[in-house]
């Protein structure tokens, strides 16, 4: 019993000091609580290439292999090789650990009052800027709001403010192009915060992932923003289901699209709709009818959506927390815009 005490000794003296090498090396560089969650794979694989697999098995109770089977594509990944290499993707150093080169990082944050997400697109458009972080996609729904862009016409909301917070509608000037419109429970908002070179370009990629979107719900809509900016976004016919408004700033945009899916669109109807007078507006649920519409369909078209925006985009989706992003923006810089 006490050989094999005194052989037991060493091993446990072994793991402490790779739990601490691990502690030291990496968890507290990233700030990525490994033991509670397994999310932030890449961290994982960090732990492999700066440790040894023994410590990463002994901390989590996971063997190397299946960690990274759990990495869909451990090559991309750019990894911390010692303490003063903190490389990132496109050779930036970033304090936010590793990040992939290929990754759309896509967050859903469920339902989200306006203000609260403007803010934040703000805070992940400045580390996108300043590459922190790769090409982002936040997924969402607002709370009633009217959002009026750049180009709209007071005219456009033609009842007084106090009538449209009876009704519980915000309004809020925005700095994305369009004119007025409305978001609200039941409809999808997707703010791809990326970099691009052609404008034009990347809004009719956003309609053809709208409508690739669509038609698999087997809807036949189709993208107009080549008839004139007025006419950007998708239509079911002349009726508009999808809408799509940008800013750029340093390459880098934000705001982003909305589908109507299956909310109330009484609310379109108290105002000029993206400031065409007379346009109808349109959704999922309306056009599929009750009977074929279904429970869910929200997070089916959110799914498609992000899935086919990484593939216009040539990125990988990596899908990521709330936690997670906060986690990457704290080291990014306080300026916005």
């Amino acid at each position: 019993m006490r050989v094999s005490h005194q052989r037991r000794a060493p091993e446990r003296l072994e793991v402490r000091g790779l739990r601490r090498g691990l502690e030291r090396e990496v968890l507290g560089p990233l700030r990525v609580d490994l033991v509670e969650r397994l999310d932030d794979l890449d961290a994982v694989v960090v732990a492999l290439q700066r440790i040894d697999p023994g410590g990463v098995a002994a901390v989590l109770g996971l063997e190397a292999r299946l960690l990274l089977e759990l990495v869909e594509d451990p090559l991309a990944l750019v990894v911390l090789r010692h303490k003063g290499d903190r490389g990132g993707h496109v050779g930036t150093v970033t304090p936010c650990g590793t990040i992939s080169c290929v990754d759309l990082w896509t967050v859903h944050l469920g339902r989200v009052p306006y203000g609260e997400a403007l803010a934040l697109q703000q805070r992940v458009r400045a580390a996108r800027r300043d590459d922190l972080i790769p090409d982002t996609v936040l997924t969402l729904e607002h709370d009633p709001v009217y959002t009026r862009g750049r180009r709209s016409d007071p005219a456009e909301l033609p009842f007084a403010a106090e009538w449209y917070a009876e009704r519980g509608i915000e309004i809020v000037d925005v700095d994305r192009g369009g004119k007025v419109t409305y978001h609200g429970p039941g409809q999808l908002v997707a703010y791809p915060i990326v970099r691009v070179a052609d404008v034009m370009a990347f809004v009719e990629q956003l309609e053809g992932v709208m409508v690739a979107a669509l038609a698999e719900e087997g809807i036949d809509a189709r993208g107009r923003a080549h008839e004139g900016r007025d006419f950007t976004g998708v239509w079911v016919g002349d009726r508009k289901i999808g809408s799509i408004g940008l800013h750029i700033s340093h390459g880098v945009t934000m705001h982003g699209l909305s589908i109507n899916v299956d909310g109330d669109l009484s609310p379109f109807e108290w105002i000029v709709a993206c400031g065409l007078g007379g346009v109808a507006m349109t959704s999922v649920e309306r056009e599929l009818g009750a009977t074929r519409s279904r429970a869910g369909c929200l997070d089916c078209v959110r799914k498609r959506v992000t899935h086919g925006l990484a593939e216009a985009l040539g990125h990988r989706q990596r899908l990521v927390t709330p936690a997670r992003l906060e986690r990457a923006l704290a080291a990014a810089p306080s300026t916005v815009g």
